[in-house]
C-alpha cells in the first residue's frame, strides 16, 4: 500500500474517533466538571502510556528554536481548537457546534493558498464546495442561534486550520510518533494546569464513572486520533486531510442517533451524502493526494 492510501486511511479513521468526542464530552459535563478539567485530564492521564512507549521510541534532538515552533503551534493550533471547542457545546448543541467548527478545511484552502502559495487543484475545489454545502444542510433553523458558541466555535475552526498548515510546513511532522506525543501532552497539561491553578477551574473530586470514561477517552483521542493526524499530514497535502476529517460530523452524527435517540432528517442526509461524496471524490481522483 502506497503511503498516500495510508494517509487517507489514517485521516479518516482519525475523524471518525474525533467524532466521538461531543457525545463523551456531554457525558462528563453531566458531572459538573469545567471545560478546563475536561481538557486537562485528557492530556494528563495518557502521559504515563505515552512515556512508556516514548522510552522504547526513536528520539531525534530539538534545537530550541524548533521547541518554540512547536510550542506556539501545538498551544494555538491544538490546545486552543479542543478548549474553544468543548467550551462552546455549553452554549449551542454539539451539532450546530461541530458545523461552524468545520468550516476550518476552507480556511487551511486559503491559508495554503495566501502564505505557502499552494496550487489549489479542480477536485480539492470541487471537495471544499461540497463538504461546505454539507456541513451547511446539517444547520437545524429550529434552534435558536447563540452568538457567542458559534464564535467560540468558528475561532476553534480557524486555530485548528492553523495547526493543519504549520505542521504540514514544519519539522514536527517528521518527528517520531512517540516524542511528538509526549511533547504534544507535555506542553498541553502544563499549560492548562497553570491556568486552571489560577482560575481554579481545575476540579478534582468526581466518582469513578467518571475516571472511567475520562481515561477511555484520554487514550482514544488524545494518543491515537492525535497521532493518525500527524501520521496523515506526513504522506499527503493538508488539503487532503482537511476535507477527509468532515468525516467527523457525520460520526457524532450517526453516534447521536444511536445513542442518544435522535431523529436523522432529510436535510441531515443531504448533508452526509455531499459530505460523502467529497471523501470519495478526493479519495480516488485526486492525484495530487500524493506524498508530500
Amino acid at each position: 500500500m502506497s503511503n498516500s492510501k495510508k494517509g487517507l486511511i489514517a485521516a479518516m479513521l482519525s475523524a471518525v474517533l474525533f467524532g466521538f468526542m461531543p457525545i463523551t464530552a456531554k457525558y462528563l459535563y453531566s458531572f459538573g466538571c469545567s471545560t478546563i478539567t475536561v481538557v486537562f485530564f485528557r492530556q494528563i492521564m495518557a502521559l504515563p502510556i505515552v512515556l512508556v512507549l516514548f522510552a522504547k521510541s526513536k528520539k531525534v534532538k530539538m534545537s530550541k528554536k524548533e521547541f518554540f515552533e512547536a510550542f506556539k503551534i501545538i498551544v494555538i493550533g491544538m490546545l486552543l481548537t479542543q478548549t474553544l471547542l468543548y467550551a462552546s457545546y455549553r452554549y449551542i448543541s454539539t451539532g450546530l457546534a461541530m458545523t461552524v467548527h468545520f468550516s476550518y478545511p476552507v480556511f487551511v484552502v486559503l491559508g495554503m493558498l495566501i502564505f505557502y502559495k499552494s496550487k489549489l487543484t479542480w477536485v480539492k475545489g470541487i471537495c471544499v464546495v461540497l463538504c461546505t454545502s454539507g456541513i451547511i444542510l446539517f444547520y437545524d433553523h429550529v434552534e435558536g442561534i447563540a452568538i457567542k458558541g458559534m464564535l467560540i466555535a468558528l475561532i476553534s475552526g480557524i486555530c485548528y486550520a492553523y495547526y493543519i498548515i504549520k505542521l504540514a510546513n514544519s519539522n514536527l511532522r517528521f518527528m517520531p510518533p512517540m516524542q511528538y506525543a509526549v511533547l504534544f501532552i507535555t506542553i498541553n497539561s502544563a499549560v492548562l494546569f497553570a491556568y486552571g491553578t489560577a482560575t481554579k477551574s481545575l476540579e478534582w473530586q468526581f466518582p469513578l464513572r467518571f475516571w472511567i470514561v475520562m481515561f477511555l477517552f484520554a487514550i482514544i483521542i488524545t494518543i491515537v486520533a492525535v497521532l493518525l493526524v500527524q501520521y496523515a499530514v506526513k504522506c499527503i497535502e493538508p488539503h487532503t486531510v482537511s476535507i477527509l476529517s468532515t468525516l467527523e460530523p457525520i460520526t457524532s452524527i450517526i453516534v447521536g442517533i444511536i445513542f442518544l435517540n435522535e431523529i436523522l432528517t432529510l436535510r441531515t442526509g443531504l448533508g452526509m451524502i455531499l459530505i460523502l461524496a467529497a471523501v470519495l471524490i478526493v479519495t480516488l481522483f485526486d492525484k495530487e493526494a500524493e506524498e508530500v
